[in-house]
């Protein structure tokens, strides 16, 4: 938790920008997340770029969004382990889905998706680092 606030202050201050991309089906994302279910400390930091079959969706984990990811992380949805760890965790697949929306990701810049509310949520509303100062001593 304690490396999460401190990833998204350096991301609220412009010093960090991550993008995290995975194929929707991946079982291995989602493991995280069922942990997050079961009250682990992991958390999830930075842009997601979620691609699908035929589309993608880029988000940002926030308290806005968490129900829907984890409906996507829905290990249960999942459950056609371990073929699905050869066929969806992978990099071929995900460069072909990639490819397949070349053309509109090839507008996006990581930047630009910080600086958009409806993708960042509160992001920007939250401590500044010299707001945590004093919580580190």
């Amino acid at each position: 938790k304690s490396f999460a606030e401190a990833f998204k202050v350096l991301e609220r201050e412009g010093f960090l920008r991550h993008l995290r991309v995975t194929n929707q089906e991946d079982i291995v994302p989602a493991l995280v997340m069922t942990s997050i279910l079961s009250f682990s400390l992991y958390e999830h930091v930075g842009m997601h770029l979620n691609l699908f079959e035929t589309d993608y969706e880029i988000t940002y984990p926030n308290d806005k969004n968490f129900w829907k990811r984890a409906f996507y992380a829905n290990i249960i949805d999942k459950i056609n382990f371990p073929s699905a760890l050869l066929k969806y965790h992978g990099n071929k697949l995900m460069g072909s889905r990639l490819d397949s929306n070349k053309e509109e990701l090839s507008n996006k810049y990581l930047d630009d998706l910080y600086g958009e509310e409806r993708i960042v949520g509160d992001l920007y509303e939250k401590k500044s680092s010299k707001d945590y100062l004093y919580d580190f001593f």
